[in-house]
């Protein structure tokens, strides 16, 4: 699976999120990319609708974007782990 968070250096919850995320990628063998929301340009800085937002695609989803918002981070956390069981990764 890959995975990106797009996270800011002045936004308190990414500093919070982003190592999570990248425990979880970690356990599950995971891609993890880190993407800086201030290096985005103004367009793709529009479609962030919060931050951190984490991007996932790879098993089992199509190849666009599933995309995820802190409010949203324990839904992110229950389908990594769910896709990383179905190619037997231990827990």
């Amino acid at each position: 699976m890959e995975v990106q968070i797009i996270s800011a250096p002045w936004c308190k919850r990414c500093l919070v999120v982003k190592p999570e995320v990248a425990r979880y990628c970690a356990l599950t063998g995971s891609t993890m990319t880190a993407v800086e929301y201030d290096d985005l340009d103004e367009k793709e800085q529009a479609t962030i609708k919060s931050l951190p937002t984490i991007r996932m695609k790879g098993l089992g989803i199509p190849d666009s974007w599933k995309v995820y918002t802190a409010d949203t981070l324990e839904d992110w956390k229950a389908e990594i782990i769910k896709l990383s069981h179905a190619v037997d990764t231990d827990f």
